[in-house]
């Protein structure tokens, strides 16, 4: 889940009405700029992004000195009221006050000197104010934490506590950007000895989307069960589609999801699944080359789901099929290509004779080689399966 921009409350809003020289900056925890007022954009006169600005390049300390200022500096005052600093690129003074948000610093402050400015006494009258708000988005920002850690370890019951199942190896990969994001999946057997696989990815990566992840997979593991008196007829894929149409239509919670699902049939080696949206999986088959099985239809939320056709392919010892998210592809190296699905494909081949488990965790340490080492701004999820008879 990327960072979106700071938000301030409308309460601390308003007080920038107050003067051109009032403004607010966020800090990271590296000590770059996050976020920042368009006043403050203007007060440096930087008409440009001047967001990942070290914290050094925009304040000094007040007094003349060779030491740069750092953020365990701002950290320090946080409980000491107002201090005085100067503007790295003008050598104006400000009044700025500081309060901790997570990892990060937000700074409230103003330019002091001129007419146009609040005055010192106003901006310590409200410095109380500013500090119990502020208190409060730490609060919330907590108890937020906490309710996507609860939603990360409702999801992970739901993923398998096994690699082995009757005729199939298993190995993976699920990295969630957060605690919890939008990816799921999931492989168990059936009484009737039906292998069943998934791969969910909802839009977004917010406790929304991880709460509708589950109860989509709750679903499946439902429907599963519940067709086991059809086994072999494809026509219950249609049923399993609409159904998921009526419970989750992009409008009820504004969110749409792809989907991979599969059923494996032991009686005639069959597998057959249906793709509504989600990036092509991949069979390779022992001996020859990994292909992508294109057949797919929109993503589930449109009420479209007649458009998704049901693909069947028989499978035999060695057989291998693959599944993975869009976090996987688009990741992207520091000259902005992506890693495409071309170099999954050569990855798999190459790597063809190594154990499924080494595969899938090499293949996930070249994706983030590919990177070099950024965090992935979304889930990832790599799935393989190895059909052994």
């Amino acid at each position: 889940m990327p960072d979106s921009a700071f938000s301030v409350p409308a309460s601390l809003e308003h007080l920038l009405k107050f003067s051109e020289r009032v403004f607010w900056v966020v800090f990271d925890s590296d000590g770059l700029v996050q976020d920042c007022s368009q006043s403050f954009n203007r007060i440096l006169c930087e008409f440009d992004e001047i967001r990942e600005r070290k914290i050094e390049e925009i304040f000094l300390h007040s007094y003349p000195t060779e030491l740069r200022l750092h953020l365990k500096d701002l950290k320090a005052a946080e409980n000491s009221g107002p201090v005085l600093l100067r503007l790295a690129i003008s050598g104006r003074p400000c009044r700025v006050l500081s309060c901790l948000y997570g990892n990060a610093v937000f700074c409230w402050g103003e330019v002091i000197g001129d007419n146009s400015s609040t005055g010192l006494n106003e901006l310590s009258r409200l410095s109380g104010k500013i500090q119990e708000l502020l208190g409060n988005i730490r609060q919330q920002k907590e108890e937020l934490e906490r309710d996507m850690r609860a939603a990360g370890w409702l999801q992970r019951r739901f993923l398998p506590q096994e690699s082995t199942f009757p005729g199939w190896q298993l190995a993976w990969k699920f990295r969630p950007y957060g605690c919890a994001g939008g990816d799921l999946f999931g492989v168990f057997s059936l009484p009737d000895s039906r292998i069943v696989a998934f791969l969910i990815d909802v839009s977004g990566h917010g406790i929304t989307s991880a709460m509708m992840g589950v109860a989509v997979a709750q679903n499946l593991h439902e429907f599963g069960i519940d067709s086991a008196l059809r086994a072999a007829d494809t026509s219950k894929f249609h049923i399993l589609l609409q159904r998921l149409e009526q419970e989750f239509p992009i409008e009820r919670f504004n969110l749409y999801f792809t989907m991979i699902y599969l059923e494996y049939c032991p009686e005639t080696r069959t597998v057959a699944f249906v793709n509504a949206g989600h990036p092509a999986p991949i069979l390779h088959k022992s001996g020859g080359l990994p292909c992508e099985l294109k057949d797919a239809g929109p993503f589930i939320g449109l009420d479209q789901s007649d458009l998704i056709p049901v693909t069947e392919f028989q499978v035999l010892p060695g057989d291998r099929i693959f599944m993975y998210s869009d976090g996987i592809t688009e990741r992207r190296s520091k000259a902005g290509n992506f890693f495409d699905k071309g170099q999954i494909l050569n990855f798999i081949e190459n790597n063809s004779g190594d154990d499924l488990g080494d595969l899938v965790e090499k293949l996930v340490a070249e994706n983030d080689a590919f990177a070099e080492e950024e965090k992935a701004d979304d889930d990832i999820t790599f799935v393989a399966l190895e059909f052994s008879g």
